[in-house]
């Protein structure tokens, strides 16, 4: 097709944005009208499809949202969404927890998830006494901790004793506002070799993978895939990744993480910059969305249309039926003794 200019009678070749993801059922990007979410789009398109689980054991979804409201409060429609998507393709349950919920407790327990989508703040921080001596990822709860209250409330000291090994190991620590915050040596710690085997993380926060010291640890507890940002990230560009990693091209293309990964910074490249400070000549460019773990790892093993699938790849010719048997003759009835040649009288 040509656009027709104007101001010149000449004509210049026009070729639509390349915008389709990987497979032939990923949703066009570019035919997503007005304020409408690419993941509704998905979820309306999934009931035309059967989609086979790789790993069928390990299909459920967990959504962690430490930020949903309050200060700093991170839209979280997008993820929950693709979540639920997920969830629904794989056939599968969804777990959301929301802002306190997302708590110690709750992220040292995760181990029974498939897939762990995470929306929200995070940092490379140099903790106090850590031996790396460099920055490391740290992903921020919307558990908060009182160091005053614990100093004065017996009941609240009591309540919040069980985490304070964490603090003095270095796993955790807090923002001044009291948000409690977690590293490597956190998952390290809590998860045991192999419990997070078939696995794969989305670590949907700033600095996630700025180092891998955090994605390695994922992995060698037993994720297959993580993926993460590399510096700070805008909340619309993770959103966009993930959607396209893990439903336009791990489900509905069925693609594997290196697919997926490359398909994702092919059609949405980077994130702007979130702080133009950091850019004194003037590049704009932020956060990539990286990966770490298998490359071949997959979620899904197929997907068809139903409509295909209903039709046998080898239909055979039937076979003519049998002919019925003839009917056996009725038997005569029988004659009662005495009674044969009696005439009835009217």
């Amino acid at each position: 097709s040509t656009i027709y200019h104007i101001t010149g009678c000449w004509e210049t070749p026009y070729e639509e944005p390349d915008v389709l993801g990987s497979g032939k059922y990923a949703i066009n990007l570019d035919e997503v009208e007005g304020f409408h979410s690419p993941y509704i789009y998905a979820k309306n398109a999934m009931p035309n499809y059967i989609v086979t689980p790789a790993h069928p054991d390990k299909k459920d979804v967990a959504v962690m949202i430490p930020y949903h409201t309050g200060p700093k409060a991170v839209e979280s429609t997008e993820i929950i969404g693709v979540g639920e998507v997920l969830a629904q393709a794989l056939d599968s349950s969804v777990t959301v927890r929301y802002d306190a919920d997302v708590n110690v407790r709750q992220v040292a327990n995760l181990a029974q998830y498939g897939t762990v989508l995470w929306s929200g703040h995070g940092n490379a921080v140099d903790m106090v006494g850590d031996s790396r001596n460099y920055a490391t990822p740290i992903l921020i709860l919307g558990q908060t901790l009182d160091w005053d209250k614990c100093q004065t409330d017996a009941a609240y000291r009591e309540e919040n004793r069980a985490i304070s090994a964490d603090f003095s190991s270095n796993r955790v620590s807090t923002l001044t506002s009291g948000r409690i915050f977690v590293n490597q040596d956190f998952f390290d710690h809590y998860y045991e070799a192999g419990s997070l085997d078939d696995s794969v993380w989305y670590l949907g926060a700033c600095c996630s993978m700025t180092t891998t010291d955090l994605a390695d640890t994922l992995v060698k507890k037993g994720a297959e895939s993580v993926f993460g940002m590399s510096e700070p990230s805008r909340v619309g560009y993770s959103y966009n990744v993930c959607f396209e990693i893990f439903l336009n091209s791990m489900v509905l293309s069925a693609s594997n993480a290196k697919e997926s990964v490359e398909e994702a910074v092919r059609i949405y490249g980077h994130s702007w910059a979130v702080s133009q400070s950091k850019w004194p000549d003037g590049d704009n460019i932020g956060a990539y969305v990286l990966h770490a773990g298998n490359p071949d790892f997959r979620l899904v093993e197929k997907i068809e249309e139903k409509s295909q699938t209903e039709i046998p790849e080898d239909p055979e010719t039937p076979e003519e039926p049998e002919p019925a048997p003839e009917p056996e003759p009725a038997p005569e009835p029988e004659t009662a003794y005495g009674t044969s040649n009696i005439q009835t009288m009217a």
